[in-house]
């Protein structure tokens, strides 16, 4: 399980408790996040990759493994199943596609970058430094999780400057091939993500065998938004690929 930009493998874990009682879910902290090793710039090729590593050391008994993500989590689990084809049983993208994203994170980016930390004690000082740049409360107390206090003070989780280099590369969508396995995308009305008259060219481009499927009301943040209704659509597909009626 894939999480999005500034995010952590912690954050899909309502979807994840959600299907344990049928699956074992391992929740990944992609490359410069959460506890992952800090690298200066990342692509979806490396941290497919990088997955693909993790995944050989926790592989199922069968050597394959469903895999889901979001946002970019979910470019990289799309990326995954390209180059590894033969390691992936099943795909669940959730609120994004194949395509490059125009940006809308360089504000905050730099917000992040710039925020003062050896003048900043706590996270409530972080917050109000913060609330001029990022004026939606929900946002920013996301973003602050990501901020821990390390043995000379407060430090970033996230790798922000390596963030900030990668953006770019976050953003674009360069790939090739197919992969002709199960994929199930689910998307939110209320996102602009992922839209079916939009994007489903260029999703049966790379996934013939996809299904696209909205929720309604969801924003970007499905899996909190609609958590048991996105429980509900990925464990019926999951079974539907298992050979079992969960």
């Amino acid at each position: 399980m894939l999480h999005g930009l500034f995010g952590e493998g912690e954050n899909l874990r309502g979807i994840a408790r959600g299907l344990e009682p049928h699956f074992r879910c391992v929740l990944v902290d992609l490359p410069n996040h959460g506890d992952s090793p800090h690298i200066d710039s990342i692509d979806y090729p490396d941290m497919a990759d990088a997955v693909a590593r993790s995944m050989r050391d926790v592989e199922s008994a069968n050597g394959r493994s469903f895999v889901l993500g979001h946002s970019m989590g979910g470019k990289v689990a799309m990326h995954l199943a390209l180059r590894h084809p033969d390691m992936v049983r099943a795909l669940v993208v959730l609120d994004i596609a194949p395509r490059r994203y125009d940006p809308s994170h360089t504000g905050l980016i730099d917000a992040l970058d710039s925020l003062p930390l050896e003048t900043i004690s706590n996270r409530t000082d972080a917050d109000r430094a913060l609330a001029d740049a990022i004026p939606a409360a929900a946002v920013r107390s996301f973003l602050l999780k990501n901020l821990v206090r390390g043995e000379s003070g407060l430090r970033w989780k996230l790798n922000v400057r390596g963030v900030k280099e990668s953006y770019a590369a976050i953003l674009s969508w360069e790939a090739e091939g197919t992969y002709t396995g199960p994929a199930l995308f689910i998307g939110g009305t209320e996102s602009d993500y992922l839209r079916p008259e939009r994007d489903r060219p260029v999703i049966t481009n790379h996934f013939p065998k996809a299904d696209i499927e909205m929720i309604e009301g969801a924003g970007h943040w499905i899996h909190a938004d609609r958590q048991d209704e996105v429980v509900e659509r990925v464990r019926a597909f999951l079974a539907a690929h298992a050979g079992a009626s969960l």
